[in-house]
C-alpha cells in the first residue's frame, strides 16, 4: 500500500519490508536457492504465486488511508462489497456468469488473446516495482472515476473495467511464467546413446 499518489518509492513505502514488492523479491530468492529445504521452497512457490497475482490487482497497490480499498464500501451487483473485493473477485465472478465452461474456459480465452507483442512487452521487465507502478496508475484512474453512487458496481462498470481486469490477469500470468522459468534451471538433455 502506497502513501503517495505518484509512484512507489520503496524508501517511503517499504513498510519495513512488509509489502508485496519486498515479498516477491524474498520468495523469488528463496525459490531460486536450491540449498533451501524443499518445504521452504514449496512455501516460497505458493507465496510467490499469490504475490505476483496481488501486485497486478490495482487495489493491492493503493493507499494506506482506505486500507487498499477495503474501507471503500460499495454495492456490487446488488450486494454489499468494497472496492478491494470488487477488483479481487466481484468483477471476475460477474464475468464467469457469462462464460460457459467456467474457469477453464476463461483462462483459455485470456491465454489465447495474448498477442506476441504484449507477451514480449510484459516479459521485458521482471521489476516488481514497475509492476506495482502499473497497478498504481490504474488505481489512480479508479479513484478518479468511482462507481455511480446510486447504481454502484453494475454491468456498465463491469463493461468499462473488465478489459483492464483481463489485461492485468494476462500480464500476471505471463510474468509469473517468466519468474518461474528463471527460478528453475533448464533440465539437462540426456546424453546420446552410443
Amino acid at each position: 500500500v502506497c502513501s503517495s499518489d505518484l509512484s512507489i518509492d520503496l524508501k517511503r513505502d517499504a513498510n519495513d519490508g512488509k509489502q508485496v514488492v519486498a515479498a516477491i523479491a524474498t520468495y523469488r530468492a528463496t525459490l531460486r536457492d536450491a540449498s533451501k529445504p524443499r518445504e521452504e521452497r514449496l512455501l516460497a512457490l505458493r507465496l510467490l504465486l499469490h504475490f505476483v497475482a496481488d501486485i497486478h490487482q490495482p487495489f493491492h497497490v493503493s493507499y494506506a488511508k482506505d486500507k487498499g480499498g477495503n474501507a471503500l464500501a460499495v454495492q456490487a451487483f446488488g450486494e454489499r462489497s468494497n472496492m478491494h473485493r470488487v477488483w479481487d473477485s466481484d468483477l471476475i465472478r460477474r464475468r464467469l456468469k457469462d462464460t460457459t465452461g467456467g474457469w477453464a474456459t476463461m483462462s483459455a480465452d485470456l491465454r489465447q488473446a495474448i498477442t506476441d507483442e504484449r507477451r514480449a512487452a510484459w516479459r521485458k521487465s521482471d521489476d516488481a516495482v514497475a509492476w506495482a507502478n502499473e497497478s498504481l496508475a490504474i488505481t489512480r484512474k479508479l479513484y478518479a472515476a468511482p462507481p455511480d453512487a446510486k447504481t454502484g458496481v453494475d454491468d456498465a462498470y463491469w463493461k468499462t473495467w473488465m478489459p483492464t481486469v483481463d489485461e492485468r490477469l494476462q500480464a500476471a500470468g505471463v510474468r509469473l511464467g517468466a519468474v518461474l522459468n528463471a527460478s528453475f534451471p533448464e533440465p539437462k538433455a540426456p546424453a546420446p546413446k552410443p
